[in-house]
């Protein structure tokens, strides 16, 4: 059974990475490869890797990429990795160190340290198992904040005058003191897009999602670190 790469996203540098790994061991062979990534294939994402995968196979002619939709379901990786069919994988990097899967993934660690100085120490730890780097980090997310002229206009808030994170909260308090709107929101309220973009918010200021009460062996789900908003039972 042959050892796979396994590569977790940043999809650029998966591709500059293939082409480097395959054409070593191939030569001048055209090297086809699937290319599973963790989302459907006809989803909004599945479709903006294809057309960077697309784009990637006319500028080359030694590799070829054939992308194929997934998922992050821990036993389908596992099943997967214990065949030949899929030869780079799209992985969460929580299951880098899980020994079902490291013991399947091919050691990077001299191809990796081509381009090792470009990440930051923290960043590396994730693509590394017990045995040493055995994926490419993802550090590929762009984030922004988009604003309504209209309501800070009518607050009388004024975003190009922001310089720190404590003139964004201000901001908000006076939206939502001067106006009928909230001063923040977030996108992805219909997915779980929602719980990690907010998580970041709630864990910067101080805040927690959940407080254990280890006799009554409840957890109560909380909406920040003051209020609770509804229990469920463990």
């Amino acid at each position: 059974m042959k050892k796979h790469l396994i590569i977790s996203l940043m999809i650029f540098l998966i591709l500059l990475f293939m082409v480097s790994f395959f054409t070593k061991s191939n030569g001048n062979q055209i090297t086809e490869l699937k290319f599973r990534i963790t989302w459907d294939q006809r989803s909004s994402r599945g479709i903006a890797i294809n057309k960077i995968v697309e784009s990637y196979n006319t500028s080359q002619n030694k590799i070829h990429v054939t992308m194929i939709g997934g998922n992050e379901e821990h036993n389908d990786f596992v099943s997967l990795l214990s065949s030949d069919d899929i030869d780079v994988y799209m992985i969460p990097y929580r299951y880098i160190r899980d020994h079902q899967i490291s013991d399947e993934l091919l050691l990077l660690n001299e191809l990796f340290s081509e381009k090792e100085d470009s990440y930051y120490a923290s960043i590396k730890s994730l693509a590394k198992s017990e045995k040493g780097i055995v994926a490419i980090p993802w550090i590929g997310h762009s984030m922004g904040l988009i604003y309504n002229k209209d309501i800070t206009d009518l607050a009388g808030v004024d975003p190009n005058s922001f310089r720190s994170i404590e003139d964004l909260l201000n901001a908000c308090e006076t939206i939502n003191k001067k106006t009928e709107y909230k001063g923040l929101g977030l996108v992805g309220a219909d997915s779980h897009d929602l719980t990690w973009m907010m998580s970041q918010f709630i864990y910067s200021f101080g805040g927690k999602l959940t407080e254990t009460n280890e006799k009554k062996q409840q957890t109560s789900i909380l909406i920040d670190s003051k209020a609770r908003k509804k229990e469920r039972m463990l």
